[in-house]
Protein backbone atom coordinates (compact mmCIF):
# COMPACT_ATOMS: atom_id res chain seq x y z
CA UNK A 1 0.00 0.00 0.00
CA UNK A 2 1.25 3.06 -1.01
CA UNK A 3 1.81 5.66 2.06
CA UNK A 4 0.52 9.28 1.60
CA UNK A 5 2.98 12.16 1.86
CA UNK A 6 1.48 14.29 4.25
CA UNK A 7 0.96 17.80 3.47
CA UNK A 8 3.89 19.14 5.69
CA UNK A 9 6.13 17.36 3.00
CA UNK A 10 4.53 19.67 0.23
CA UNK A 11 7.64 22.23 -0.96
CA UNK A 12 5.20 24.59 -1.14
CA UNK A 13 3.72 24.49 2.46
CA UNK A 14 7.41 24.14 3.76
CA UNK A 15 8.40 27.55 2.43
CA UNK A 16 5.27 28.87 3.57
CA UNK A 17 5.51 27.59 6.95
CA UNK A 18 9.21 28.93 7.33
CA UNK A 19 7.90 32.14 6.47
CA UNK A 20 5.28 32.15 8.96
CA UNK A 21 8.17 31.06 11.38
CA UNK A 22 10.84 34.44 10.13
CA UNK A 23 7.79 36.62 10.39
CA UNK A 24 6.56 35.42 13.70
CA UNK A 25 10.55 35.76 14.77
CA UNK A 26 10.74 39.12 13.62
CA UNK A 27 7.51 39.95 15.54
CA UNK A 28 9.00 38.16 19.01
CA UNK A 29 12.24 40.31 18.23
CA UNK A 30 10.40 43.49 18.20
CA UNK A 31 8.46 42.81 21.26
CA UNK A 32 11.51 42.41 23.36
CA UNK A 33 12.98 45.63 21.71
CA UNK A 34 9.58 47.48 22.53
CA UNK A 35 9.63 46.19 26.36
CA UNK A 36 13.42 47.39 26.36
CA UNK A 37 12.56 50.91 25.17
CA UNK A 38 9.60 51.03 28.01
CA UNK A 39 12.01 49.53 30.98
CA UNK A 40 14.38 52.77 29.57
CA UNK A 41 11.62 55.18 29.33
CA UNK A 42 10.64 54.16 32.94
CA UNK A 43 13.98 55.62 34.68
CA UNK A 44 12.99 59.05 35.60
CA UNK A 45 16.64 60.75 35.23
CA UNK A 46 16.25 60.61 31.64
CA UNK A 47 16.38 64.12 30.18
CA UNK A 48 13.55 65.44 27.85
CA UNK A 49 15.41 66.71 25.19
CA UNK A 50 19.05 66.18 24.44
CA UNK A 51 21.11 69.20 25.67
CA UNK A 52 24.06 70.95 23.34
CA UNK A 53 26.81 69.38 25.03
CA UNK A 54 25.03 65.94 24.60
CA UNK A 55 24.73 66.46 21.18
CA UNK A 56 28.50 67.97 21.05
CA UNK A 57 29.66 65.43 22.80
CA UNK A 58 27.92 62.91 19.99
CA UNK A 59 29.71 64.46 17.57
CA UNK A 60 32.84 64.38 18.58
CA UNK A 61 32.89 60.70 19.42
CA UNK A 62 31.53 60.00 16.07
CA UNK A 63 28.24 58.84 17.50
CA UNK A 64 25.37 58.69 15.17
CA UNK A 65 22.94 59.59 17.85
CA UNK A 66 23.22 61.80 21.27
CA UNK A 67 22.87 60.31 24.54
CA UNK A 68 19.44 58.76 25.01
CA UNK A 69 17.10 60.69 25.91
CA UNK A 70 12.52 61.14 26.04
CA UNK A 71 11.69 62.07 22.84
CA UNK A 72 14.30 59.78 21.03
CA UNK A 73 13.47 56.61 22.71
CA UNK A 74 9.75 57.63 21.70
CA UNK A 75 10.71 58.28 18.42
CA UNK A 76 12.58 54.83 18.85
CA UNK A 77 9.49 53.27 20.70
CA UNK A 78 6.66 54.61 17.97
CA UNK A 79 9.22 52.60 14.99
CA UNK A 80 8.91 49.67 17.05
CA UNK A 81 5.21 49.55 16.95
CA UNK A 82 4.68 50.88 13.74
CA UNK A 83 6.33 47.63 12.55
CA UNK A 84 5.00 45.27 15.25
CA UNK A 85 1.48 46.29 13.41
CA UNK A 86 2.99 45.34 9.75
CA UNK A 87 4.49 41.98 10.99
CA UNK A 88 0.67 41.16 12.35
CA UNK A 89 -0.71 42.08 9.33
CA UNK A 90 1.89 39.77 7.62
CA UNK A 91 1.82 36.85 9.87
CA UNK A 92 -1.69 36.98 9.22
CA UNK A 93 -1.93 37.34 5.67
CA UNK A 94 0.74 34.36 5.86
CA UNK A 95 -1.39 32.21 7.94
CA UNK A 96 -3.91 32.90 4.77
CA UNK A 97 -1.41 31.71 2.59
CA UNK A 98 -0.73 28.50 4.09
CA UNK A 99 -4.39 27.96 4.13
CA UNK A 100 -4.43 28.24 0.73
CA UNK A 101 -1.98 26.12 0.02
CA UNK A 102 -3.53 23.41 1.81
CA UNK A 103 -6.82 24.42 0.20
CA UNK A 104 -5.40 24.10 -3.58
CA UNK A 105 -2.97 20.32 -2.45
CA UNK A 106 -6.28 18.93 -0.87
CA UNK A 107 -8.58 19.27 -4.04
CA UNK A 108 -5.31 17.90 -5.81
CA UNK A 109 -5.07 14.98 -3.61
CA UNK A 110 -9.36 14.23 -2.92
CA UNK A 111 -9.23 14.31 -6.94
CA UNK A 112 -6.64 11.61 -7.10
CA UNK A 113 -8.37 9.60 -4.34
CA UNK A 114 -12.12 10.01 -6.09
CA UNK A 115 -12.37 6.58 -7.73
CA UNK A 116 -10.61 4.44 -5.01
CA UNK A 117 -13.08 6.19 -2.59
CA UNK A 118 -15.86 5.22 -4.76
CA UNK A 119 -14.60 1.64 -4.77
CA UNK A 120 -14.46 1.17 -1.00
CA UNK A 121 -18.29 3.22 -0.41
CA UNK A 122 -19.22 0.21 -3.22
CA UNK A 123 -17.56 -2.23 -0.65
CA UNK A 124 -19.60 -0.36 2.21
CA UNK A 125 -22.75 -1.24 0.18
CA UNK A 126 -21.73 -4.75 -0.44
CA UNK A 127 -21.24 -5.13 2.79
CA UNK A 128 -24.71 -3.41 3.90
CA UNK A 129 -26.82 -6.03 1.78
CA UNK A 130 -24.49 -8.84 3.10
CA UNK A 131 -25.44 -7.84 6.45
CA UNK A 132 -29.06 -7.51 5.61
CA UNK A 133 -29.15 -10.73 4.06
CA UNK A 134 -27.70 -12.69 7.16
CA UNK A 135 -30.15 -11.00 9.54
CA UNK A 136 -32.87 -12.28 7.16
CA UNK A 137 -31.16 -15.66 6.90
CA UNK A 138 -31.27 -15.48 10.80
CA UNK A 139 -34.81 -14.15 11.55
CA UNK A 140 -35.97 -17.47 8.82
CA UNK A 141 -34.13 -20.23 11.18
CA UNK A 142 -35.66 -19.12 14.22
CA UNK A 143 -39.47 -18.71 12.48
CA UNK A 144 -39.20 -22.05 10.83
CA UNK A 145 -38.57 -23.42 14.62
CA UNK A 146 -41.82 -21.71 15.46
CA UNK A 147 -43.61 -22.70 12.49
CA UNK A 148 -42.93 -26.16 13.12
CA UNK A 149 -45.10 -25.88 16.54
CA UNK A 150 -41.34 -25.59 18.82
CA UNK A 151 -40.65 -22.85 20.90
CA UNK A 152 -37.42 -20.85 19.71
CA UNK A 153 -34.71 -19.97 22.86
CA UNK A 154 -32.40 -19.00 20.18
CA UNK A 155 -31.30 -15.47 20.86
CA UNK A 156 -32.31 -13.30 18.55
CA UNK A 157 -30.04 -10.86 16.62
CA UNK A 158 -32.04 -7.99 15.75
CA UNK A 159 -31.47 -4.23 17.15
CA UNK A 160 -33.80 -1.43 16.59
CA UNK A 161 -30.93 0.86 14.94
CA UNK A 162 -30.13 -2.04 12.69
CA UNK A 163 -33.63 -2.89 11.10
CA UNK A 164 -33.42 -2.63 7.87
CA UNK A 165 -37.40 -2.93 7.64
CA UNK A 166 -37.81 0.09 9.36
CA UNK A 167 -37.13 3.46 7.18
CA UNK A 168 -35.85 5.50 10.08
CA UNK A 169 -33.46 2.80 11.63
CA UNK A 170 -29.99 3.96 11.92
CA UNK A 171 -28.72 1.20 9.28
CA UNK A 172 -31.29 1.88 6.62
CA UNK A 173 -30.88 5.74 6.89
CA UNK A 174 -27.30 5.39 6.47
CA UNK A 175 -27.66 2.93 3.81
CA UNK A 176 -29.61 4.93 2.04
CA UNK A 177 -27.06 8.14 2.09
CA UNK A 178 -24.33 5.53 0.81
CA UNK A 179 -26.56 4.77 -2.21
CA UNK A 180 -27.49 8.54 -2.72
CA UNK A 181 -23.54 8.67 -3.05
CA UNK A 182 -23.21 6.36 -5.60
CA UNK A 183 -25.97 7.44 -7.45
CA UNK A 184 -24.93 11.17 -7.41
CA UNK A 185 -21.22 10.45 -8.31
CA UNK A 186 -22.68 8.19 -11.33
CA UNK A 187 -25.19 10.71 -12.41
CA UNK A 188 -21.82 13.49 -11.74
CA UNK A 189 -19.52 11.67 -14.35
CA UNK A 190 -22.18 11.69 -17.26
CA UNK A 191 -21.63 13.98 -19.76
CA UNK A 192 -25.08 15.08 -20.56
CA UNK A 193 -28.35 14.13 -18.35
CA UNK A 194 -31.98 15.74 -18.90
CA UNK A 195 -33.48 16.60 -16.14
CA UNK A 196 -37.17 18.33 -15.27
CA UNK A 197 -36.83 21.74 -13.02
CA UNK A 198 -38.42 21.61 -9.85
CA UNK A 199 -37.97 25.64 -9.17
CA UNK A 200 -36.78 28.69 -10.73
CA UNK A 201 -37.45 30.23 -13.75
CA UNK A 202 -37.24 27.03 -15.90
CA UNK A 203 -39.82 25.18 -13.59
CA UNK A 204 -41.27 22.24 -15.49
CA UNK A 205 -38.84 22.41 -18.23
CA UNK A 206 -36.83 19.74 -18.65
CA UNK A 207 -33.39 20.37 -19.61
CA UNK A 208 -29.94 18.57 -21.08
CA UNK A 209 -27.53 19.58 -18.74
CA UNK A 210 -24.16 18.33 -18.11
CA UNK A 211 -23.92 15.77 -15.10
CA UNK A 212 -21.67 17.84 -12.27
CA UNK A 213 -24.56 20.42 -12.60
CA UNK A 214 -27.28 17.81 -13.08
CA UNK A 215 -26.24 16.04 -9.71
CA UNK A 216 -25.96 19.15 -7.80
CA UNK A 217 -29.31 20.57 -8.96
CA UNK A 218 -30.97 16.87 -7.82
CA UNK A 219 -29.04 17.09 -4.75
CA UNK A 220 -30.51 20.63 -3.87
CA UNK A 221 -33.85 19.31 -4.76
CA UNK A 222 -34.07 22.27 -7.76
CA UNK A 223 -34.80 19.33 -10.71
CA UNK A 224 -35.53 15.30 -11.02
CA UNK A 225 -34.02 12.43 -13.30
CA UNK A 226 -36.66 12.74 -16.55
CA UNK A 227 -36.20 10.30 -19.93
CA UNK A 228 -38.33 12.78 -21.85
CA UNK A 229 -36.65 14.41 -24.47
CA UNK A 230 -34.94 17.90 -23.65
CA UNK A 231 -36.79 20.86 -24.58
CA UNK A 232 -33.39 22.56 -24.49
CA UNK A 233 -29.63 22.58 -23.98
CA UNK A 234 -27.88 24.80 -21.35
CA UNK A 235 -24.56 26.02 -20.20
CA UNK A 236 -23.47 25.36 -16.28
CA UNK A 237 -24.65 28.69 -14.53
CA UNK A 238 -23.12 30.22 -11.84
CA UNK A 239 -23.91 28.42 -9.33
CA UNK A 240 -21.88 25.32 -10.83
CA UNK A 241 -19.57 26.55 -13.06
CA UNK A 242 -15.88 25.92 -12.37
CA UNK A 243 -16.71 23.96 -9.79
CA UNK A 244 -14.94 20.49 -9.10
CA UNK A 245 -16.63 16.73 -9.66
CA UNK A 246 -16.37 16.30 -5.28
CA UNK A 247 -18.08 20.01 -4.66
CA UNK A 248 -20.61 19.61 -7.40
CA UNK A 249 -22.84 17.24 -5.36
CA UNK A 250 -21.17 17.39 -1.82
CA UNK A 251 -18.82 13.94 -2.13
Amino acid sequence: MNIMKTIFQNPGHIAATKLLGQLSQAHADASAQETALLVKLSDQTLQEKPSALSLAKSFMTGQTAPAEDVATLNRELATIRSKKAVLLQAIDEQRHAIKAVVSSQSAIVNAEAKQSHIDRVEGIQTELKALHKAQQAEHQLRAEIEAAGFTCSLEAMTDYEMNFTDTESAVTRFAKRVSEYLVFNEIASAKSVNVRMLSGADVGDVLSVAGAEAAARLRAGHAELTKDKATRTTRPDGAVRGQSLATAFGA
